[in-house]
């Protein structure tokens, strides 16, 4: 649901640029069938690797293969890279914000925020909030592979 509302953003932001409406929506699509896939592969091992409760009427223990951990990074990784990529697009049109008449980019434009668009300075400042705190979110459970 998140990335419906970045694909929008994105699309607004690029002047409802068909191309990169299409690029979005197959990228999306794209990391929901990884993460459905390897969703899938990692129920069917862990349902596997199940043991059999001791005594009847007792849940049995679920264990964790070696290789739940390999998809699931997995799936941590490929949800991180397209949040990269919605941030990188938005960096990209906020540096093309920045260009003076002869084409260059100007930096010192970024202490002038008059010179900016309000519209511009709220998407790249939502943006940049949502990126870093989703990435955290994201690198916060990859502590466990670490060890």
């Amino acid at each position: 649901m998140v990335n419906i509302v970045f694909i929008m953003r994105i699309h607004a932001l690029y002047h409802r640029s068909r191309k990169v409406l299409i690029f979005f929506t197959l990228l999306c699509l794209a990391e929901f069938g990884v993460e459905f896939y390897i969703c899938w592969v990692v129920s069917r091992e862990t349902a596997n690797a199940a043991f059999k409760p001791p005594i009847p009427g007792w849940r049995g223990c679920l264990t964790s293969p070696i290789s739940v951990s390999i998809h699931s990074l997995a799936a941590w990784c490929i949800c991180a890279a397209v949040g990269f990529v919605f941030f990188a697009f938005t960096l990209f049109k906020f540096k093309d914000s920045l260009k003076d008449d002869n084409g260059r980019v100007q930096l010192d434009l970024i202490k002038d925020l008059k010179y900016l668009s309000p519209l511009l300075n709220v998407l790249m400042r939502d943006g940049a909030m949502f990126f870093f705190i989703i990435l955290g979110t994201l690198l916060y459970p990859l502590r466990e592979f670490v060890d």
